[in-house]
């Protein structure tokens, strides 16, 4: 993870890369995963109190146990979150 402030600005960006290995055999529950995600994220300091951020996130995973509910195993994700904080 990298952050930068400058003034009441905030730029920080994130990658990662998790997996879950499912260790048990039983038949039809195949709960391995793998995956990378990357946020970027902008968050202003609007007075003291008060910060505005904007945050975009993408993920792209494979778990074959999503096939058993009619899915696609392989799946790209991604989320724009607005925020509002307020810390009093």
């Amino acid at each position: 993870m990298l952050s930068k402030r400058v003034g009441k600005h905030r730029f920080t960006g994130r990658i990662e890369e998790f997996s879950v290995t499912d260790k048990d055999q039983t038949a039809g529950d195949n709960n391995d995963e793998y995956g990378t995600a990357a946020t970027l994220n902008y968050t202003y300091r609007y007075s003291k109190p008060l910060f505005l951020s904007v945050e975009h996130t993408w993920i792209n995973s494979d778990r074959p146990g999503r096939v058993y509910a009619g899915e696609p195993a392989d799946r790209e994700e991604r989320q724009l979150l607005l925020a509002v904080r307020y810390f009093f």
